[in-house]
Formats: structure tokens, C-alpha cells, sequence
């Protein structure tokens, strides 16, 4: 996948021929639809600088008309061919409408960028529905445990992570 590194062309956020994209669920790194991504820039990991609504049912959502919590998003740099891509799978704007907001890049990631809030799209669905994720990061909702996570919370001492893969759980 291209870095701002990589990217010989790399224009900056702010100018007018450059389009981001914030997403949030499984747009985001190591997710289903990622993939769609693969040909745009990651410019890192940030925050929605307004307080929104994310939800959880049979896709994530952000509901932008309750002030819950920031939304963690993975930005890119994308083509005006991937936007028209994302615009079809998120079914804009008759199921999700994409709309401009301000995002705070964490600041491990913006050293080319400055300190300021970038503007990106976001997709969001206008109507509330499913579980609230009140902190705001879908990725902590499915993040995969480690063999040591498992086996604390199942109370079985593991002696490595081969003995699960084999079955071979120590008592």
C-alpha cells in the first residue's frame, strides 16, 4: 500500500485537487473492504475533531446528529475513481451520505501535515440504529486476542501459542 513516503506526487491536504477520506469501520485497516483502498495514500490514524454517534448493527454507522463521542478513522488520499467506488459500496447518498468534517491526525502521523485538522469525507447514516460504541473506535470492538489473552480469560495456563492451534490445552 502507498505511503506519503512512496508517493512521489503527494500533494498536500489542503489543496483543492486532493481528496480525503476518513472511514471508520470496515474501510479501516486490516478490515473487510479495505481492500478498496489499496491503490489510495494512508495518511494515518486521527480523530473526528466533532463529537458524533457511532453505532454497531449489521455495519458500523455514525449518526451525525448525536454528540457522543470523537470517531477514530484511518485517512486517505484517494482518486476521484476511488471515491465513485466508495460512493457505490456505502450506497451515497440514498443509504449513507457522504459529508466534509474536520479530522485531528494523531500527531505520530502528521509530521508532514502540521498541527492543523485536515478536512475529509465521512460516510455517514442518518438514522440511529444497532449499539452504541460510546468510545468511538469500531477497531476495539474486534480486536483479536492473543493466545496469552485467551488463556488468562479462560484460566488455562498455555506454555505456547502451538498448543491452541493443536488443541493441547494445559491443565
Amino acid at each position: 500500500m502507498p505511503t506519503i513516503e512512496d508517493e512521489a506526487n503527494f500533494k498536500m491536504p489542503n489543496a483543492e485537487s486532493t481528496t480525503l477520506v476518513a472511514v471508520y469501520g470496515t474501510l479501516r485497516q486490516g478490515r473487510r473492504w479495505n481492500y478498496l483502498l489499496a491503490e489510495s495514500v494512508y495518511l494515518g490514524l486521527g480523530w473526528t475533531e466533532e463529537r458524533f454517534a457511532l453505532y454497531l448493527a449489521e455495519y458500523p454507522c455514525v449518526d451525525p446528529h448525536q454528540e457522543v463521542s470523537q470517531i477514530r478513522v484511518d485517512v486517505y488520499q484517494v482518486s476521484p475513481e476511488t471515491l465513485a467506488c466508495l460512493d457505490e459500496l456505502e450506497e451515497h447518498p440514498l443509504v449513507y451520505v457522504r459529508e466534509e468534517i474536520s479530522v485531528l491526525l494523531d500527531q505520530s502521523d502528521q509530521s508532514d501535515l502540521g498541527n492543523e485538522p485536515v478536512k475529509a469525507w465521512l460516510y455517514f447514516y442518518p438514522h440511529a440504529t444497532g449499539r452504541l460504541i460510546a468510545h468511538g473506535d469500531y477497531a476495539l470492538e474486534y480486536s483479536s486476542p492473543s493466545p496469552g489473552d485467551v488463556s488468562e480469560l479462560l484460566g488455562i495456563p498455555l506454555t505456547t501459542p502451538l498448543d491452541i492451534s493443536l488443541g493441547k490445552l494445559q491443565t
